[in-house]
This record gives C-alpha cells, sequence and structure tokens, in this order.
C-alpha cells in the first residue's frame, strides 16, 4: 500500500513538472517572439529613419539655364578681347566664352525671354548678337545617410548667388542699391561658404568623402571668385561690368560642379 501511494505521489509530481515544463517553453518561445519582433521594428526604423546612416534617398536639385546675350563673336581670341574692352567700358560684362567661336558677352538672364529682348536691341544696333545657354544640368544621386540636406544646399548655393548677383545688378542699373550693398551681401555668401568648408572635416563614410571630394573644389573656385571681385574695389562702371561678369562665372561654375555629379555619382 506504502509503494502504492509513492507511485501515485511521483506520478502527481511527474504531470506537474511536465505542466510547469510545458508553461516554461511557451514562455520562453513567446519571449523569443517578442525579441525578434522588437528586433525587427528597430532594424526597420533604423532603415527608414531619413537620419540614419542606412536611409537610402535621393539628393535632388533641379536643373535650369542661365541664358549669356553677346554683343558679339569672333575666329580668334585677339578680336574677341579688344571687343571685349569696348563692352566693358560700357558697363556690359566682356567676358569671353569660347564654344567653337569667340563669344563676348555682355549680360546673362536667368530667362529666355529676358535674353531675347536684349538680343533684338543689339542687333538693331548693328551688333551680330547670340545667345548662349549655359545650361545646369539636373542632380539626382542616390544617397545613404544623415547628410542630404547639406549636401543639397552645397549644391543649391551655386545657383542661390547667381539669382542674387542678377538681381542686385538690375537694381544697380536702377540705381536702387548701392555698391556696398552688394558687397555686404557677398561678404555673407563668402563667411557662409567658409562654414561650409569647415563642415566637411566632419566626415567619415565613404559616401560622404566621395561627394566631398566633387563639391569641395567647386566651392572653393566659388568662394575665390567672391574674394578676387571684393578685393578688386571696383567702382563706377568697372564695379558694374565685374559684377555681370561675376554673375557668369558663378553659372559657368555650376554648370561644371553639376556634370561632373551627373558623371561621378548619378543614380548611384
Amino acid at each position: 500500500m506504502e509503494c502504492q501511494k509513492i507511485n501515485k505521489s511521483n506520478k502527481k509530481y511527474r504531470k506537474k513538472l511536465k505542466k510547469h515544463h510545458f508553461l516554461y517553453l511557451i514562455f520562453v518561445t513567446l519571449s523569443v517572439i517578442l525579441v525578434i519582433i522588437n528586433i525587427s521594428d528597430i532594424f526597420s526604423g533604423l532603415l527608414t529613419h531619413s537620419g540614419s546612416l542606412f536611409f537610402k534617398q535621393k539628393i535632388e536639385v533641379s536643373s535650369y539655364s542661365v541664358y549669356a546675350v553677346s554683343g558679339d563673336d569672333f575666329d580668334n581670341e585677339i578680336d574677341a578681347k579688344f571687343f571685349s574692352s569696348e563692352v566693358k567700358s560700357l558697363g556690359g560684362s566682356g567676358y569671353i566664352i569660347k564654344s567653337g567661336e569667340y563669344f563676348v558677352i555682355v549680360s546673362s538672364y536667368p530667362n529666355l525671354t529676358e535674353a531675347h529682348e536684349i538680343q533684338s536691341n543689339l542687333i538693331q544696333l548693328g551688333y551680330n548678337s547670340r545667345i548662349v545657354n549655359i545650361h545646369i544640368p539636373e542632380v539626382s544621386i542616390f544617397y545613404q545617410g544623415k547628410n542630404a540636406t547639406f549636401f543639397k544646399n552645397c549644391i543649391s548655393i551655386f545657383r542661390d548667388i547667381y539669382k542674387d548677383i542678377y538681381e542686385n545688378s538690375i537694381l544697380l542699373d536702377q540705381q536702387k542699391i548701392t555698391n556696398s550693398k552688394i558687397n555686404g551681401c557677398i561678404s555673407a555668401y563668402i563667411s557662409k561658404l567658409s562654414a561650409i568648408d569647415d563642415y566637411f572635416s566632419n566626415f567619415k563614410t565613404n559616401i560622404d568623402t566621395k561627394i566631398s571630394k566633387i563639391l569641395r573644389p567647386h566651392l572653393s573656385s566659388l568662394s575665390q571668385y567672391l574674394k578676387e571681385f571684393l578685393s578688386s574695389n571696383y567702382n563706377g562702371t568697372n564695379y558694374t561690368s565685374e559684377l555681370k561678369t561675376l554673375s557668369i562665372k558663378v553659372a559657368t561654375q555650376n554648370e561644371m560642379l553639376s556634370c561632373e555629379l551627373k558623371e561621378k555619382m548619378q543614380g548611384k
């Protein structure tokens, strides 16, 4: 009888043990599932969060054109330079663009209608005026990192500076702004470019350093153009002429940058 009681007790204990073991297995299984779900959510968050190093997005900057109006064009550089001096003496840019022929630019405009109007006036005065399209292609870069806004601002600053210089040149022609006011705007951009250059030293990842190596030389050239303009202390007609030239240099530098980005980074 005593043995039967012991066997019954053992059976009950084993049943209880199996029940506890089964509950334990359920608990462990649920815990593992919950951990997997949480890790999945965390990883998914890393992939989709815009500030994450894993987030893949596009840096997009639209294309635009600057329409440079030539006073005349020449087969050789000597004649072009002689005519350039005449254009500068009248307050025009006198900037020379070589595209097969040597085009001596009077000024540049952000829209074709305005450029056509100036061209028509020059033709009526007897000049062989033509329009040179400085086309800045769109930028579309696949980027994985957290500096997309910074890079987009770096690319867009060329357009912003061109726009400001152009608008200020119009106000200057209308005597609605002073040289010192324009110089102040240009100085502000030089400071901004300096701050941008300092920020480049923070980059560590391959994609960031790759884009930086493309951007930095063009931004450096842009800064140099602005500094040279301020240091030259232009006055009178020379100031107007060189301000128009500065705007064309900004646009052509932007064209070179966008073409290089398109060639080395587009779609990557």
